[in-house]
């Protein structure tokens, strides 16, 4: 049986664990198995950057523990087991809690907080690489997750630049409608200018029209006055 046991935590507690049989009945010395993995787990440096991995040996079993962001994932194996799997294994959990999980993962305080969600997940990972060509499986399954993340980030890129795209059209047509606008404005002032300047023009026109009319009655006022006086000498 490849892995037995294995348990995620934080600093404050463990969050979910699973324990796989094979179906068969618990062997006797699980709980020992549990106790040792929770020592191992209060001993681990939770505030650590980087990234740690290692490995303690104990009755024939290894105990093997990756802690990352302030989470800590161990897993309980036989000694027969290669490091490559155990390493895979507890690299793929790691990305399966972040992706579920997240922040919340480091900040419960909850005993087994995530037990139901991620325990049954767990045990679907551990019956993998307890099966025939279980670390083909999971290599297998890891390439999946890669291609759908590869998959959503082309397609977010591809969302964003069309965003880019749209938000360049939206802009260039609120350019368009301010030139509209203006364009619009210009043609009311200028057919504004035209009516003032025409009417200036009539009123200009009706001006000396009115002039010459008086010039002109006034003129044969003067002529008619002429002749009436001759014609009374």
């Amino acid at each position: 049986m490849p892995i037995s046991y294995c348990v995620v935590a934080n600093k404050h507690c463990a969050l979910a664990e699973c324990e796989y049989h094979a179906g068969g009945p618990p062997p006797s010395g699980t709980k020992k198995v549990k106790e040792i993995a929770e020592q191992l787990a209060k001993k681990l440096n939770f505030e650590k950057r980087e990234l740690e991995m290692d490995a303690i040996d104990c009755d024939g079993k290894t105990y093997s523990y990756l802690v990352d962001d302030e989470i800590a994932y161990i897993c309980v194996a036989d000694a027969s087991v290669g490091k490559a799997a155990v390493t895979a294994f507890l690299k793929h959990i790691k990305v399966q809690f972040e992706e579920q999980f997240g922040i919340r993962g480091k900040m419960t305080k909850l005993k087994l907080d995530m037990q139901r969600d991620f325990a049954p997940m767990l045990k679907t990972n551990m019956e993998m690489m307890s099966s025939k060509g279980g670390m083909q499986k999971l290599d297998a399954l890891r390439k999946d997750l890669d291609n759908v993340k590869e998959s959503m980030q082309a397609n977010i890129g591809k969302v964003l630049e069309r965003g880019d795209k749209i938000e360049l059209l939206v802009d260039k047509s609120e350019s368009l409608n301010s030139s509209a606008d203006a364009f619009a404005k210009s043609s009311r002032d200028l057919r504004r200018a035209l009516w003032l300047q025409n009417v200036k023009m009539y009123v200009c026109a009706a001006l000396v029209a009115i002039v010459l009319l008086v010039f002109m009655v006034l003129y044969f006022k003067k002529k008619t006055g002429s002749s009436e006086t001759s014609t009374a000498l």
